[in-house]
C-alpha cells in the first residue's frame, strides 16, 4: 500500500497543471481510506497461495503503450521512462493486480469528482471538496480525466475480460447514481411485479458501491490465473463485503452507534460458520425516509 498513491499520482500527470491538480485532489497518503485498493490487494495475496508454480511470471509490461506514441499524442511528465520504474517486492502479488488496484482507485476518485458536482458538497472528509476550490466545470473535466487515465491503464492490463469487467463497473456507476437520484424502477418499468423497497436499496447499493469491489475482486483473481472456482468466490466475496460495507455507511452516517453496529452487520451468526456456503447474516436498520423507515434489513443469503 506503501507506493499505491505515489503510483496513481504518477499516472495522472498532465501537460495541463491544473487539470493535473484536480484529478489528483482525492489522491493523497493523507485522509483516503483506500478501502478498495486494499481488498483488492488482500483477495490478490490470498489467491496466490493457490497458485500454480507451473505459472509463467507476470510480464512487467504494464506501462508499455500498446499503440505508437506519437499516435497517443498522450502526454504525461510525471511518468517516468518505463525502465527506470522501480519494481516493487512482489509478496505473491503480480504486478498486474496491483497496477489494478491502482485503477480500483482511480475509478473512485473519479465517481468523487463527479458526486461532489450531482450533490452540491462543500466538504468531504471534513476537508474542502474539489468543487468548493476548483468549481464544477473543472471537477468534472478531472474526473472525466481520471476515467480516461484509467481506462488506458486498463488496456495496457492486456486482458480482455479483465477489461470487460472494469468498463461494466462505470455504466454501474452511473446507473447506481441515476437510481439514487430519480429513485425510479419501482412499480416494474417493464411490466414486472414491484419491487420492494429493500430490493430497490440492494440493487441501487450493488450497483453505486458493490459493483466496483466485486468486480475488482473477480478481476484479481482471473490476473493471478485462480480457478473458475475461486473467481466465482472473489466475486461473491466483493458483491457481500461490498453491500455490507455501504449499509454501514450509511448507517454512520444516521446514528451515533457505528462501531456496534458495524461488528453486529459484518460477523457471521456462529450457526452459519459450518455451513459450506459460509452464509453470512447482515442485519440493519434502513433509517432513511426514502426507504422503509425503521424496518430491519432481512439477511443478505449469500
Amino acid at each position: 500500500m506503501s507506493s499505491l498513491t505515489g503510483n496513481i499520482r504518477m499516472l495522472l500527470g498532465s501537460g495541463q497543471p491544473t487539470l493535473a491538480k484536480v484529478a489528483k485532489y482525492y489522491i493523497s497518503n493523507d485522509g483516503g481510506k483506500h478501502i478498495r485498493p486494499l481488498i483488492v490487494l488482500l483477495v490478490s495475496k490470498t489467491l496466490s497461495y493457490n497458485r500454480s508454480a507451473a505459472r509463467s511470471p507476470d510480464p512487467f509490461d504494464q506501462d508499455i503503450p500498446i499503440s505508437p506514441t506519437s499516435v497517443l499524442n498522450d502526454s504525461n511528465p510525471d511518468h517516468p521512462l518505463f525502465g527506470d520504474i522501480p519494481i516493487p517486492p512482489s509478496g505473491g502479488i503480480t504486478p498486474s493486480q496491483r497496477r489494478l488496484a491502482e485503477i480500483t482507485e482511480m475509478i473512485h476518485a473519479a465517481s468523487l469528482l463527479h458526486d461532489d458536482v450531482i450533490d452540491a458538497s462543500l466538504t468531504r472528509r471534513n476537508n474542502p471538496s474539489c468543487v468548493s476550490v476548483f468549481g464544477n466545470k473543472m471537477s468534472i473535466l478531472g474526473g472525466d480525466f481520471l476515467l480516461g487515465r484509467a481506462s488506458v491503464a486498463l488496456a495496457r492490463l492486456r486482458n480482455a475480460e479483465v477489461i470487460e469487467l472494469l468498463a461494466t463497473v462505470i455504466a454501474n456507476l452511473v446507473e447506481g447514481e441515476f437510481m439514487q437520484l430519480k429513485n425510479i424502477g419501482k412499480g416494474g418499468e417493464q411490466g414486472g411485479e414491484q419491487e420492494s423497497a429493500i430490493d430497490y436499496y440492494l440493487r441501487k447499493t450493488y450497483l453505486k458501491t458493490a459493483s466496483l469491489i466485486s468486480k475488482s475482486c473477480r478481476a484479481a483473481a482471473i490476473l493471478g490465473g485462480a480457478t473458475p472456482e475461486l473467481t466465482d468466490s472473489a466475486y461473491s466475496f466483493g458483491r457481500n463485503i461490498g453491500l455490507a460495507f455501504q449499509v454501514c455507511v450509511e448507517y454512520v452516517y444516521w446514528t451515533d452507534d457505528s462501531w456496534l453496529m458495524i461488528c453486529w452487520i459484518i460477523l457471521p451468526r456462529r450457526r452459519s460458520w459450518g455451513n459450506p456456503r459460509m452464509r453470512i447474516w447482515r442485519w440493519a436498520w434502513l433509517l432513511h425516509p426514502s426507504y422503509l423507515h425503521g424496518e430491519i434489513i432481512l439477511s443478505l443469503d449469500r
